[in-house]
């Protein structure tokens, strides 16, 4: 039985004035390309239905397909045309998603003309266009795509985007206090292995401090717990306060001339924050007992002091 029978004999395609213009057949990967005539154009639905149909026909005999359409009359119903829309926009935007720029619900559609509204200083929508065009032409469906430039919306960008700057700042906030809780929790959890006798009595270098994550894991494997005692000097330091805390972070830069590192210390009261002001400034020597940390925050291999003392401006 021919495909145009089979098709005719089903409910779904009965009423169809439907008629096979041309057929390529490509032997060697057994593929077959056909084009239909119709006079009134498809729904999505329908058009689907058909292509499903056809497929799942010349599967039987190990054969795939493809399916064109060319229309006497190529009209559809707002309707029709928005669910076209809806699925050819889905598509597009997986491509790109310049194309969430075009809304379906405050589109205008009139005959085979789509007007949307678009910001009045949206930049390359334009470009946009033919694409769109192209992608209703697979279906049979010539149209014609224009943009209004609309103040109001142009606003409502300007808002969004105020909007989204907004949540990148809350969500760096948000990241700061996890990383200021994960900070304190490492504080507490090393005041508490220093009652427990944890404390190195040799001097250390800077040099001889772990520099990756990778040999922080190495030394912890082999030598235990990475807390050092190194003297050094600072070449920059700043105090950053946290009202909400009412607690202050130390990040301190150091070096003793082995190497430099990044020393970080939480002041927990004003008094505490003063003595630090005053003693801790750029030149002054340092007695520092702390844990190299892989800080997730700065990316780098930190000392977390447990013990600050001062030694003293560093000598010219």
């Amino acid at each position: 039985m021919k495909l145009i029978d089979i098709l005719k004999e089903k409910e779904e395609f009965s009423s169809l004035d439907l008629s096979i213009e041309r057929v390529v057949v490509h032997k060697k990967s057994r593929k077959f390309v056909i084009s239909f005539y119709l006079k009134k154009a498809l729904s999505l639905d329908a058009y689907n239905k058909l292509n499903s149909t056809v497929k799942d026909v010349l599967a039987k005999d190990n054969i795939s397909s493809s399916v064109y359409v060319r229309y006497a009359d190529y009209f559809l119903s707002v309707d029709d045309y928005k669910a076209y829309l809806a699925h050819i926009l889905k598509g597009l935007v997986d491509v790109s998603g310049r194309y969430k720029i075009f809304d379906i619900n405050e589109c205008r559609i009139n005959g085979n003309h789509i007007e949307f509204l678009v910001a009045y200083d949206a930049l390359g929508v334009d470009d946009l266009c033919k694409p769109l065009i192209d992608e209703f032409k697979k279906y049979g469906l010539p149209v014609e795509i224009s943009l209004v430039k609309d103040e109001r919306r142009s606003v409502q960008a300007e808002l969004d985007a105020l909007q989204r700057e907004q949540d990148l700042v809350l969500a760096k906030q948000k990241e700061e206090a996890r990383h200021i809780q994960q900070v304190n929790e490492n504080m507490q959890n090393e005041r508490k292995r220093n009652r427990n006798g944890i404390n190195p009595e040799n001097l250390s270098y800077i040099k001889d401090i772990p520099s990756t994550q990778n040999e922080i894991s190495m030394y912890e494997n082999t030598k235990g717990i990475p807390v050092f005692l190194i003297n050094a000097y600072i070449f920059g330091i700043e105090i950053r306060s946290f009202t909400k805390t009412k607690s202050s972070l130390a990040t301190i830069k150091v070096t003793d001339e082995t190497d430099s590192i990044i020393v970080k210390k939480w002041i927990r009261t004003e008094t505490e924050k003063e003595l630090f002001e005053r003693d801790m400034v750029v030149g002054s020597n340092l007695r520092i007992i702390g844990k190299a940390e892989f800080d997730s925050y700065s990316k780098q291999v930190v000392l977390t002091a447990s013990s600050i003392q001062s030694l003293g401006k560093k000598e010219a």
